[in-house]
């Protein structure tokens, strides 16, 4: 009788374990597929006249990004990116194509591989292939006079 009931008690304990498992994977939302995109292709798409759903984000120390950048992007430096997906994720939909550059590309994978754990509601995450270094297209280049330096460390 007591052997009836253990194993009633593990086969119960199991279906448990396992449709809690299967409950679990079915509950999680499915990682944004990624692209590797190059200077051209991503000139194409800036080129279209409706770019609503596309989303430039520069994972470059803030210091570059002021200097230059693309149009329309949104600057989060690759050291900020963990602690400021919250803000991220409230600028996104999953209509969205988030394009990711740094300068050289290296930068920019690294935040993909954030970006793609945090599973983003985006339809689409691409990685600027070699970053700037092979862009022929425009940049944002702020005028900036009389800035007072910010002291201390830039995040």
């Amino acid at each position: 009788m007591a052997g009836k009931i253990f194993l009633g008690s593990l086969i119960v304990w199991l279906s448990i374990g396992i449709s809690s498992l299967w409950c679990g994977a079915a509950m999680q939302q499915a990682q944004p597929p990624v692209q590797h995109l190059e200077a051209d292709s991503l000139q194409k798409i800036l080129n279209k006249t409706d770019t609503t759903h596309l989303i430039i984000l520069d994972v470059r120390p803030r210091e570059k990004f002021l200097k230059e950048h693309l149009p329309g992007a949104l600057s989060i430096p690759l050291e900020e990116l963990p602690a400021r997906l919250a803000e991220l994720q409230q600028q996104v939909s999953q209509n969205d194509t988030l394009v990711v550059y740094c300068g050289d590309g290296k930068r920019s994978a690294r935040a993909v591989e954030i970006l793609e754990k945090a599973h983003l509601p985006v339809r689409v995450i691409c990685n600027l292939k070699k970053g700037l270094q092979t862009w022929h297209g425009p940049m944002i280049k702020p005028q900036r006079k009389n800035v007072p330096q910010k002291s201390g460390v830039d995040r």
